[in-house]
């Protein structure tokens, strides 16, 4: 770095912890710390690109059947979006920390209205899937073979557990048991959500499904409109437990199970 002044406040900024950290927690860009802290650096292109992390791959949870149709790969994704405090609140906190950064007061003004403004952080792979791929759009991806399936067996009791976007493998064998046309007889899954008027993702599916007698749901929202319990599993499970309304087959095998103690004798427990 040429300026002596730039070179100072980023030393000063490395050196303080709790500075540092509301740099980090701001969420500046790649382009807002070249602008504030690094404008009079000389650097190489080429050593820049190789020291710059490569974009890893995005796994996720395939939440679609083979049996119901070969030809088709379903996931399940949650638009990952963080809303922060605008960058003239984060030069503030920084300024009161002891960190002078020279070229601040230029960046922001260059900025105009929007230095002021709330940031808005949004996922990468996220953002492109909900927000940016169109119908038709073709994108490179790649599957592998899982673990977690389904038993062999179909008289094996089934009791699956997950929450929010947990839910995409088990959306995938609630999928598969209409493929199988309800040869599994006892299968119960247990999903969590914030607000189940809004969020209980794949509903009509799973409702659908319900009407069978071989497949049961509860769904235990965040917040009771009457008491405004917090939810967790364990709790949700013991409710269903105490008041009956998990069927019977399943009582003794939800106790075991779920304080992590499997026999032989168990169901398939299946949670994320």
């Amino acid at each position: 770095m040429q300026d002596a002044a730039d070179r100072e406040a980023l030393f000063a900024l490395v050196q303080d912890r709790e500075a540092y950290q509301i740099l980090t927690d701001g969420r500046l860009t790649l382009k807002d710390f070249f602008e504030l802290f690094m404008q009079s650096a000389e650097i190489d292109l080429s050593a820049f690109v190789q020291i710059c992390q490569r974009q890893k791959n995005r796994p996720y949870t395939i939440a679609s059947s083979s049996k119901e149709d070969s030809t088709r790969i379903g996931i399940c994704v949650s638009l990952v979006q963080e809303e922060h405090s605008p960058l003239e609140s984060v030069m503030k906190d920084l300024s009161a920390k002891g960190i002078q950064i020279p070229r601040a007061s230029v960046y922001l003004q260059k900025l105009g209205a929007g230095a002021s403004q709330p940031r808005r952080f949004r996922g990468l792979c996220s953002e492109m899937l909900c927000l940016r791929t169109t119908k038709g759009e073709k994108l490179r991806i790649a599957a592998r073979a899982s673990s977690f399936r389904l038993p062999k067996r179909t008289t094996t009791p089934i009791i699956m557990l997950g929450a929010g976007t947990g839910l995409a493998p088990f959306r995938g064998f609630v999928r598969e048991f209409m493929a199988e046309k309800g040869s599994r007889s006892k299968t119960v899954l247990f999903f969590g959500c914030t607000k189940s008027d809004e969020d209980f993702i794949y509903k009509k599916e799973i409702i659908s499904l319900s009407l069978s007698k071989s497949f049961k749901h509860y769904c235990k929202s965040r917040c009771s409109p009457k008491d405004q319990t917090i939810y967790t599993f364990r709790r949700g499970l013991k409710f269903q437990l105490q008041t009956g309304v998990a069927c019977a087959p399943y009582k003794h095998y939800c106790r075991r199970s779920f304080c992590g103690v499997f026999w032989g004798s168990c169901p398939s427990i299946l949670y994320l």
